[in-house]
């Protein structure tokens, strides 16, 4: 019903402020936090913020959004490191975070999202050590990591 998809998409929206609070370091009281995606999990199944304007770096509490199989935040302004926390979303099957300015090596938790299919963070300006974790990844069908300074194999 269309009453259901305009709260679909407020929650999206708040979500996208959530963020863009979250990374300035601003408080949130007072709006939908994440515990309501955690209480309505099919609500919070695709976290789809591409090309949406957002700066700053991922907060740490996308880990708790652990009902996630999307997680797209591609075309971003992103900047600083993939937090650890990215290693619980345990049922993620695709994450994109391409064309970023991420800037940080990719953690060894990635190894930990046992449900990844696909993993695309072509120039997202990451750099270090390819994770040996990566290869934990089974279900993992498509990766493109390309026009990064990553090393490893």
């Amino acid at each position: 019903p269309a009453s259901m998809l305009a709260f679909v998409h407020r929650d999206v929206v708040v979500i996208a402020a959530l963020w863009a609070g979250a990374a300035r370091g601003a408080s949130v009281g007072g709006q939908l936090d994440y515990t309501t995606c955690l209480a309505l999990p099919s609500l919070c199944s695709t976290l789809d913020l591409s090309s949406r304007g957002l700066d700053g770096s991922i907060p740490s509490r996308i880990g708790q959004l652990t009902n996630l199989v999307t997680l797209e935040l591609q075309n971003n302004a992103l900047v600083g490191a993939i937090p650890t926390e990215i290693g619980r979303l345990g049922v993620v099957t695709r994450f994109d975070a391409s064309f970023t300015s991420l800037s940080s090596k990719l953690p060894t938790e990635i190894g930990k999202m046992t449900s990844l299919e696909v993993l695309i963070l072509r120039d997202a300006s990451l750099s270090g050590l390819i994770p040996t974790e990566l290869g934990l990844l089974g279900e993992l069908a498509q990766i493109s990591i390309q026009n990064n300074m990553l090393v490893g194999s």
